[in-house]
């Protein structure tokens, strides 16, 4: 059998969040399965690929108005993959030229966000 677009078998995504409203704050945690998202263009096929991941954050709002979020990504460290199979002329009638992989590694990272509500 063949699936459609070549989408894989299963994708899935877990969030858990876990507000405490007497400390005004509120905490979660995201995961997301491996992914691949495949292009077929008229003289290449792209393949991109994102490895599982793991996400944090805590928010704190002091008021109605105000909002402060501390957050971490990709703490799997998990790469992004490009790979593209280039043909010599029209994918269904040409050989393959070349493969070319690409690996994108930015790590985890973290960061701090301030917004504020304005108006009524």
């Amino acid at each position: 059998t063949r699936r459609i677009s070549g989408d894989l078998p299963l994708e899935a995504g877990m969030t858990l969040s876990h507000d405490i409203p007497a400390r005004k704050l509120r905490w979660g945690i995201n995961y997301v399965t491996e992914s691949e998202e495949t292009d077929f263009k008229v003289d290449e096929i792209k393949v991109d690929t994102v490895s599982n991941r793991v996400d944090l954050f805590v928010e704190y709002k002091p008021s109605d108005r105000w909002s402060w979020r501390l957050f971490a990504k990709n703490l799997t460290d998990g790469p992004a993959t490009r790979t593209r199979y280039i043909y010599d002329g029209l994918r269904g009638a040409s050989a393959l030229d070349y493969v070319e992989k690409r690996e994108l590694k930015s790590g985890p990272h973290v960061g701090f966000t301030v917004q504020r509500r304005f108006g009524d």
